[in-house]
Formats: structure tokens, sequence, C-alpha cells
């Protein structure tokens, strides 16, 4: 139902790739504007890594910390599971993301970069997009 036996696609293979295309798609589906990726480092932050925060603080002092941060890191990794699963992956490497969620952070700060800068990279060769008129409703002439 996934098409899996249809067709198959390769993203990237090294971590730079990574950096690279998916710095690139993210940036450029906002328009270059970083906003949208602001608001998802926050997330990111408030919704992932917080829970490690309250986690410290419940080992360190209250005891009320430490249950709510079991509880959202239980969830969290369960959710997670749930999802990679649905999408053909392993649902233990939910447990991986500390990992993942620290390089995806990195990946939207490298993404901002290429929207202040408004150069991006791709195949080798360097775009500049700050002069690039983008048509905002490009369907509404129709």
């Amino acid at each position: 139902y996934l098409g899996a036996k249809l067709a198959s696609t390769r993203m990237h293979a090294t971590l730079p790739q990574m950096f690279r295309g998916w710095g690139r798609i993210y940036s450029g589906t906002g328009r270059r504007s970083p906003w949208r990726i602001i608001a998802a480092m926050v997330f990111l932050v408030v919704s992932g890594f917080s829970a490690y925060v309250a986690l410290a603080a419940g080992v360190i002092g209250s005891r009320e910390w430490l249950w709510a941060s079991l509880a959202h890191l239980g969830v969290m990794t369960f959710v997670l599971a749930d999802l990679y699963a649905d999408s053909g992956n392993r649902r233990r490497d939910a447990l991986l993301f500390p990992v993942g969620g620290a390089i995806l952070f990195a990946i939207f700060a490298f993404a901002l970069k290429w929207c202040a800068t408004g150069k991006i990279e791709w195949r080798g060769t360097t775009f500049d997009q700050k002069n690039v008129r983008v048509d905002p409703a490009p369907s509404a002439r129709w």
C-alpha cells in the first residue's frame, strides 16, 4: 500500500549530504524565510528535549519532575516507535531520539544559514537566491 514494490528512491548517503539536501529543502520550501524553521526548532526543543531537562530536575530534586519526565519520555517514545513502525522502520530506533533530534536541530540551524545568505548548494554548484523573484500565487493568474 506504500508502493515499495513499485518504486524506490535513495535520499542522502552521508551526513554532509543530509545537511546540504535537507538544508536546501527546509530553506527552499519556506521561500528563504527563517520563521518556519525557527518555529520547528522551538517545537523540537519544547516537545522533545524538555523531558530531559525535567528528568535532570527530578534526579537532582523534586520527585514530581522525575515522574512527569518519565511519563513524557514514555509517551514520546511510544508515539515515535509507532510512527517508525508505520513507515517500515524498527520500533527500537525511537530510543535514538536524543541523537536524531540533535542532528535535526543542527540541520535546521544549517538551513537558517542558507536563509540568511540566500545561497544554496546543489550538486556542487552554488546558487544565489536573494535576487530571484518568487511568485507567491502562480495559480491566481488563471
